[in-house]
C-alpha cells in the first residue's frame, strides 16, 4: 500500500544537517533560513531544528483527514516543539513552500494551502518565502523554472536544457533580459 505522503516530504524523524543538505528543497530551506534568521526577530535555533519540524508538519498535513480544521492545532504544536511563540510564521511559511513544490496535493491539503495563505501572508516572513514557491515549482515537460539567475537553471538542468534548445523551450524567468540575452527571441517568454 502506498503512502498519502510524497516520498519529498516523507518526515522519518530528525535529520542531521548534513543529511538535509543532501536534500535540494532542504537545502532551499536552509539558504531561506540564513536570510530570514535575523529579519525582523532573531531566530534562535538551529536550522536543522527548523527544517525538521517544517517536514514534521508537512507529514501531518497529509496524514490528517481535515487538516483545514487543524491549523491551530499545528500552530500549537509546532510553538510547544519549537519553544518560542513566534515559531509558526516561519515554520507555516515554509511548510507552505514544501506542499507547494509537490506535484499533485489530494484536494484537502490544496485547501489547506488557501487556508495558510490566510492566516500566514501577513508575517514577516511569507515575502521571502513565496520567492523560493517558483524555484521550486515542479517542472512540467519543456518547461523551466528558476528565480534569480540562469546560472541556477544550467547547473540544474544542463542536460535537459541541451536536449530542447532547439525546440522553444518556454522558460519562465524574473529577469527576461538575461534570456533574450543568451538565446535571442528563439524563446517564448512568461512572467
Amino acid at each position: 500500500m502506498r503512502s498519502k505522503v510524497p516520498s519529498g516530504i516523507r518526515w522519518t524523524g530528525n535529520k542531521t544537517k548534513e543529511e538535509l543538505l543532501d536534500d535540494p528543497l532542504a537545502e532551499s530551506l536552509f539558504g531561506l533560513f540564513l536570510k530570514v534568521k535575523d529579519s525582523p526577530r532573531h531566530i534562535a535555533f538551529k536550522p536543522e531544528k527548523l527544517i525538521n519540524e517544517v517536514y514534521y508538519i508537512c507529514n501531518r498535513f497529509y496524514q490528517d483527514a481535515h487538516p483545514c480544521a487543524m491549523i491551530d492545532s499545528y500552530a500549537h504544536d509546532i510553538e510547544s516543539d519549537m519553544g518560542w511563540s513566534y515559531a509558526a510564521d516561519p515554520v507555516m511559511s515554509m511548510a507552505y513552500i514544501v506542499v507547494k513544490s509537490q506535484r499533485k496535493n489530494p484536494d484537502r491539503v490544496e485547501e489547506l494551502l488557501q487556508t495558510i495563505e490566510e492566516h500566514y501572508k501577513f508575517n514577516c516572513y511569507w515575502d521571502e518565502c513565496q520567492r523560493l514557491v517558483v524555484k521550486q515549482k515542479p517542472k512540467e515537460p519543456g518547461k523551466f523554472y528558476f528565480g534569480e539567475d540562469l546560472s541556477s537553471l544550467l547547473k540544474q538542468n544542463g542536460q535537459d536544457l541541451k536536449k530542447v534548445l532547439g525546440k522553444n523551450p518556454v522558460f519562465i524567468i524574473n529577469k527576461v533580459d538575461q534570456l533574450n540575452a543568451i538565446l535571442g527571441n528563439n524563446a517564448k517568454i512568461q512572467k
